[in-house]
């Protein structure tokens, strides 16, 4: 998949939809009820004629508009934060990762659960 703008940072191949979700919620955002199995659906900070601003995110990597779709999300997070796209692309990394290390570590868990050690 290429980044189809050479002005963005091509470390945003790397963000994954379960990390740009926990980034969106660990930010205040709420996932709306109404959110779909292809979309999550956020409401965030108020707007300027007082409605939750609303960011749209695919559930999947697999989603044909995955790579734009975190392309706008990052740019209107950036906007919002009064941050550096690149360091909310930092940031959803730093999701990324972490959330990669917690999935290994919760099946090295449940690997040890489905094979018993031998004691010698």
């Amino acid at each position: 998949m290429m980044v189809p703008n050479p002005w963005i940072d091509p470390r945003i191949r790397e963000v994954r939809a379960d990390a740009a979700k926990a980034y969106m919620l660990r930010h205040g955002w709420e996932m709306e009820p109404r959110s779909y199995d292809a979309l999550c659906v956020f409401a965030g900070p108020v707007d300027d004629n007082g409605e939750p601003s609303i960011q749209v995110l695919p559930t999947s990597e697999r989603m044909s508009d995955f790579l734009d779709r975190i392309e706008e999300l990052i740019g209107a997070l950036s906007v919002l934060e009064d941050r550096h796209p690149c360091k909310v692309l930092d940031d959803m990394l730093k999701e990324s990762a972490t959330h990669t290390l917690a999935s290994k570590a919760n099946g090295a868990a449940l690997d040890r659960k489905k094979k018993p050690l031998r004691r010698r």
